[in-house]
């Protein structure tokens, strides 16, 4: 197993943990969208989120700090010794659920790359993937520490074990963008993790 498919076990392992905690804890089932930082609607609400859960698991003070500043990076974190501060440039809720959990993907990867620069970053490596233009299965560090935490962030969404029910809903004629906004995601996620190669990426590396 490369340093990719290293990493990417590793995060996606750890995400998928900490997902079902989330579901397990809110009784939640099927394709139900977890919360990440207290963001649902009303008529999805939860009673825990992400962000808290991975304050108990750290035994550490995360907050979530939006920034209106056009000038801003998409998301960047903050380290501090008792705390970590995740700051994140004001986007619509599905943006900034993905934004949120690429952060905290970075926590779970203790990564020195700390910060989400522009909305093109992600789709420019999801375009590149499912074009086949990249190898992601290559020993390339680049990839591993600039692109990996996507991956988590797509877990955390999407999760593994909701990807059949999915399916299974596309073919019953709904749309990628009906599924987005039913995930709550951005609709450029669902067409990655739905797509031919976003399947068996997941799926050939997690069966190793």
């Amino acid at each position: 197993m490369n340093i990719f498919e290293t990493y990417f076990r590793s995060l996606i392992t750890q995400a998928q943990g900490l997902t079902r905690k989330l579901k397990d804890k809110d009784g939640l089932d099927g394709v139900d969208p977890i919360s990440i930082y207290g963001e649902m609607p009303v008529h999805l609400q939860r009673q825990h989120n992400l962000i808290d859960l991975l304050r108990d698991e750290f035994t550490q003070q995360i907050d979530l700090i939006f920034v209106d500043d056009e000038s801003f990076v998409q998301a960047f974190i903050m380290k501090y010794e008792d705390r970590q501060n995740i700051y994140i440039s004001k986007n619509n809720a599905c943006w900034a659920r993905l934004y949120a959990c690429k952060e905290l993907s970075q926590m779970l990867l203790y990564s020195e790359e700390n910060a989400t620069h522009t909305i093109d970053d992600i789709d420019e490596l999801l375009s590149s993937l499912m074009s086949s233009n990249m190898d992601a299965s290559s020993n390339n560090h680049q990839i591993t520490t600039d692109n990996i935490t996507y991956f988590g962030a797509i877990e955390f969404l999407l999760p593994s074990d909701t990807i059949a029910a999915l399916l299974a809903k596309k073919k019953k004629g709904a749309s990628n963008n009906e599924i987005a906004k039913k995930m709550l995601v951005p609709e450029a996620i669902v067409d990655f993790r739905l797509s031919n190669n976003g399947i068996k990426l997941f799926e050939d590396i997690l069966k190793k």
